[in-house]
């Protein structure tokens, strides 16, 4: 019994030994200088319309602009990338059907399609339950890639169909770089100087209390 009892206690021993040290660091440590940051920016449908297609520079704006005088602006980030989007939409009348739809559009250009060919739908005549629709850029799509800031990005982002009583979300992953330069934004109008603004688009408009212009 007094031979085992030693045993353990000799094992015991050897591993407390051998456990691992934790690492003692004589220099800085490596760090993430930029942090990849994600946003979730609503918007209420203003209008009732045909299908509206938003581009890149759009989106973009939708995600943030600061005010750099009444008039003019730049993007909040010169990289992003499209997460998710979701679409609610409610019925005013019981029985009176509404119809959404989410869909990332062709490229438009000679090369054919730039992003998958899916088109999500939903509909509801309920008052209380609405007509809901999510869509995710599949991974290795055009919108899955992150996308430079700039005005004149008119790459096609996400189509969408609605009527006026919807509610859009577009989930963002960006940057803000404070290693390059700012990016010129839109034209806007009655801004102030240094606000962070999220600029409407087509017939969006992001909700209050969001600053937007």
């Amino acid at each position: 019994m007094k031979k085992n009892k030693q045993t353990k206690q000799r094992k015991t021993s050897r591993r407390m030994n051998t456990r691992p040290h934790a690492p003692i660091w004589v220099t800085p440590p490596p760090y993430k200088a930029q942090l990849v940051r994600s946003w979730r920016v609503r918007c209420d449908v203003t209008a009732s319309a045909s299908v509206q297609t938003l581009t890149a520079a759009q989106l973009c704006s939708v995600l943030g602009i600061i005010a750099t005088s009444a008039t003019t602006s730049v993007f909040l980030t010169d990289s992003f990338r499209l997460k998710r989007v979701h679409m609610w939409s409610w019925t005013g009348t019981q029985g009176t059907t509404v119809d959404i739809m989410l869909k990332f559009p062709d490229s438009g250009n000679s090369a054919g399609q730039g992003g998958p060919p899916c088109v999500v739908m939903d509909s509801s005549a309920s008052l209380d339950t609405p007509a809901y629709c999510t869509i995710k850029p599949p991974k290795n799509s055009v919108q899955n890639l992150w996308q430079d800031a700039s005005a004149t990005n008119t790459a096609p982002m996400l189509s969408y169909l609605s009527p006026q009583t919807a509610i859009l979300d577009l989930e963002f992953q960006f940057i803000i770089d404070d290693i390059g330069v700012t990016v010129a934004g839109p034209v806007i109008a009655g801004a102030t100087l240094g606000t962070i603004y999220h600029h409407s688009v087509a017939t969006l408009l992001p909700v209050t209390p969001l600053n937007r212009v």
